[in-house]
């Protein structure tokens, strides 16, 4: 709607569906309030894949016509095709559909009517819209089937962008917002869910049954928001919350169980949540997660409702499952504060990373909390490694796909800026901002949030100017390369450390540190590097000594591992490992080669979860990447199996290190199963920790 939403104003909106779940269909009526912000005598609104049969404007039949770029995007002519040339022809026609697709002509005797809080100078014209939809493709979706075994009959909205005008017609629009109401009409027996507070006026004739759903007063939401789901559901209350929190599910054995264990940390981490933003859970009513089959996606959120994937839940029987699906469930309750319908919401696109980034990291603050540091921390480098191969942008032009502002990869990277701001900020001074924006949602003032209130409410809490000082980490698309080695100089007791940077926004003259943390074997501290150029050297003398009695080298061995105590015996080093950022302050890829033994005590030794997985990978790197003519010794191949297995046994352990050292282990023993095949290399932790 960018084209024709500033030629008018959608002041209020009423849908009337009817959904026939057998036949998988629904009809509709439409009535919209529409203020036209010009002299023109037609209307456009955003229309797909209804069937239209009237239109009335003021009480008045009014002549339509339909058109739809998007139905073909590719014309039957055109005999070479590739995607080069579908995806132009797809934004020409993304383009053409941007003002709507129903074209509504008002006749010249009619008069507008008086606008009673509308703007001055123009009036509101009234339209009735009636339609269906039959066997829709996307935006509303029809799953189940009535056979004894298989899922039963329902259907809910898939949450895509775009979605609002295929079940009806609407001004969908980031920038247009009303109070809706939508009245759905089931069978007798079947529940309906919205993302609506539901009215008190339930009406039940003829074996159907109508529920109705208004917008609490004074909250304007746009058409996007709106979503249902009707179905034969199960339903649960939350034992912690029972009036806030209700989940719903397809009837089967076992459903009130796998139901309560698959949502059985949502009560704690609403708890969490409330406590981050310092504001309880904005719902008018009770929240509702429901688990449908056939689902676009795992999970789609919108106010007042989480529609998900069944595939989600799963029995005490299944632990690894817990946490992937508790991980979703958290993130669409974090979207009730920050969210296209939630108390902050973006003012356009470019604007959309901000919520992206503010729901992705409250998620994984609250999931810290729930499941523990290791497992955050686990998660950031994880995500990390995943963004530096992605390459994505934040703030992109305006002639993207509105598609891709929701991609994974965009998501993951606005997240972690997101982390990053918060580091820069300050943890206390981010808990301020939060609340800053959610009291401005909740008040009803400044719901839409743009860059520039954003990084103005960053500067307010902080007194810092997070906008400048970071600018590249969301214009600039591909992320730094730090190429990094050290040489120990014996002679002149230093260490010479060398690295280069590969960074596009160099050019920038953007400047900015890096951290180098450094373990001797008496103390440990920290360097700061100054990335000012692409080749940075740092030379700077060890502070502990090389050699020491062996009344205090038998005094080190107490309490060691066997592994520790033999490397003791065989390097004199009083440089044990050294790390590149090591509180991961960067979204960038780290290239750094030290000596096995290093590695091996980075192992043993570091207690950052991060730190481990780089130790393992570095170990296995001692064998995969030895050069033909200097192949790997025997004993360099059992001292890295070795400290493997040791890991793997270590109960303590954070489990997600045990697992990729037996995946390191099987790889070793079998190289041609690794990535790319030949053995090119240690496994990557997977992106989504399964």
């Amino acid at each position: 709607g960018g084209k024709g939403g500033a030629m008018k104003k959608l002041v209020r909106q009423t849908v009337r569906v009817e959904v026939d779940l057998q036949k998988r269909c629904l009809t509709g009526r439409t009535e919209l309030e529409i203020q036209q912000r010009s002299d023109q005598r037609q209307l456009l609104l955003h229309c797909r894949q209804c069937d239209i049969a009237s239109c009335t404007v003021n009480g008045s039949f009014a002549r339509f016509e339909v058109s739809n770029p998007l139905s073909k995007v590719v014309q039957d002519e055109q005999m070479v095709r590739d995607v080069q040339n579908f995806a132009l022809n797809f934004k020409s026609a993304l383009d053409a559909s941007d003002a709507g697709e129903l074209r509504i002509l008002i006749d010249g005797n009619l008069q507008p009517m008086r606008a009673e809080d509308g703007e001055m100078g123009y009036g509101i014209w009234k339209v009735v819209v009636e339609y269906a939809v039959t066997r829709p493709q996307s935006g509303v979706v029809f799953a189940g089937i009535d056979l004894p075994g298989q899922p039963p009959p329902h259907c809910f909205t898939d949450g895509q962008w775009g979605a609002s005008p295929k079940w009806f017609p609407t001004v969908d629009s980031l920038s247009e917002s009303c109070p809706f109401e939508l009245a759905v009409t089931v069978a007798s027996g079947t529940k309906v869910l919205c993302s609506l507070p539901q009215a008190s006026d339930e009406r039940v004739s003829k074996g159907k049954r109508q529920v109705t759903f208004r917008s609490s007063p004074g909250d304007n939401i746009p058409a996007m928001a709106l979503g249902f789901a009707a179905g034969p559901f199960v339903s649960i209350f939350d034992p912690g919350a029972p009036q806030k929190l209700s989940y719903y599910c397809l009837p089967g054995p076992g459903t009130d169980q796998v139901l309560s264990v698959s949502t059985q940390f949502v009560c704690r981490a609403l708890s969490i949540l409330e406590q981050l933003t310092a504001c309880e859970l904005p719902c008018d009513g009770s929240y509702a997660k429901v688990f449908v089959e056939d689902a676009y996606a795992d999970w789609h959120a919108q106010p007042s409702l989480c529609v998900a994937s069944s595939s989600l839940l799963h029995d005490t029987a299944v632990v690894e499952q817990a946490f992937a699906t508790t991980r979703m469930l958290v993130h669409a309750l974090s979207q009730q504060w920050f969210g296209l319908g939630a108390l902050v919401r973006p003012e356009t696109l470019q604007d959309l990373w901000l919520i992206h980034g503010l729901a992705g990291h409250v998620t994984n603050l609250c999931l810290r909390k729930l499941f523990g540091h290791n497992a955050y921390m686990h998660h950031v480098y994880q995500e990390t490694e995943a963004t530096c191969e992605d390459n994505a942008t934040l703030v992109s032009g305006s002639g993207v796909d509105p598609h891709e502002h929701f991609g994974p990869a965009k998501v993951r990277k606005a997240t972690l800026v997101m982390r990053l701001i918060e580091k820069r900020m300050g943890e206390a001074n981010f808990r301020k901002l939060l609340a800053m924006l959610v009291q401005r949602g909740k008040q009803h003032k400044d719901r839409q949030l743009n860059m520039e209130r954003f990084f103005k409410a960053a500067r307010k809490c902080s007194g810092m100017d997070i906008e400048n000082s970071m600018r590249h980490w969301w214009t600039s698309s591909r992320c730094p390369v730090f190429n990094c080695n050290f040489y120990l100089n014996r002679r002149r007791n230093q260490v010479e450390f060398a690295m280069r940077v590969h960074y596009d926004s160099r050019k920038l003259k953007h400047k900015d540190t890096l951290t180098v943390r450094v373990y001797e074997t008496e103390v440990t501290y920290d360097r700061t590097v100054h990335l000012d150029e692409e080749f940075i050297t740092d030379d700077y003398p060890h502070i502990s000594r090389y050699r020491k009695s062996k009344r205090e080298r038998e005094a080190e061995k107490e309490g060691e591992p066997l592994v520790i105590q033999e490397l003791m015996d065989k390097y004199d080093s009083p440089l044990l490992w050294m790390r590149i950022d090591p509180e991961m302050l960067w979204i960038a890829k780290v290239d750094f080669k030290q000596s096995d033994f290093m590695w091996i005590y980075q192992l043993y030794k570091d207690k950052n979860v991060a730190a481990q997985i780089e130790a393992i990978r570095g170990l296995c790197s001692v064998i995969t990447s030895a050069k033909p003519e200097q192949p790997p010794t025997d004993y360099h191949k059992n001292l890295v199996v070795r400290c493997l297995s040791e890991t793997l046994d270590d109960s303590r352990l954070f489990h997600a290190v045990r697992s990729f050292a037996a995946k390191s282990l099987g790889l070793l023993s079998c190289p041609d199963a690794a990535e790319g095949g030949g053995g090119g290399g240690a496994p990557r932790p997977s992106p989504t920790g399964r």
